[in-house]
């Protein structure tokens, strides 16, 4: 009986196939698409401004910047934009992609230029002990009238693999 019940049970199906896709390494999304909820979220945070110098953090291949530098409501609205990771590996994409600026370490970027800071599903790739002096730093790096913009999936839709920290 048991077996059965699993068999046919959408939520039991639903969860093997969850945990089976934990023991992969997570799958990386290269493009985003315009109907991503992240950037529909911040289209509509830029929707009413010009002349934004933004600061994505934890920028990754630029799937945001994308988005934005690729839509003609969104596009002339920035004038500068800057991407951070960590990631040496994604500078040549960034580049290509059109970043105005890369960076790879927290101290090499510029304080007090920035109007908004976005973080689009990074905290969960951070170790805890990293978010305060990076929240810290994007602090700095605002204007004194930026705004911080934090996006972050609450439940996954695939399963991921936690690192050394969990999420």
């Amino acid at each position: 009986k048991k077996i059965v019940e699993f068999l046919v049970s959408a939520p039991a199906w639903a969860m093997t196939n969850f945990m089976t896709q934990c023991f992969d390494d997570p799958r990386v999304i290269e493009i985003a698409s315009n109907s991503d909820p992240p950037v529909t979220l911040f289209k509509q945070t830029i929707h009413k401004r010009d002349n934004l110098n933004i600061l994505d953090f934890g920028s990754g291949n630029g799937r945001l910047l994308s988005r934005i530098k690729e839509s003609p409501e969104t596009s002339y609205r920035v004038s500068n934009y800057a991407c951070f990771d960590i990631d040496e590996n994604y500078n040549e994409i960034l580049i290509r992609k059109k970043a105005n600026s890369v960076f790879n370490k927290l101290e090499k970027i510029p304080q007090g230029r920035y109007d908004i800071a976005v973080l689009v599903n990074v905290l969960h790739e951070m170790h805890i002990k990293d978010w305060a002096p990076s929240i810290n730093k994007i602090r700095t790096a605002l204007q004194s009238m930026g705004f911080l913009v934090i996006i972050e999936d609450t439940e996954l839709p695939i399963g991921e693999l936690p690192n050394d920290h969990g999420f």
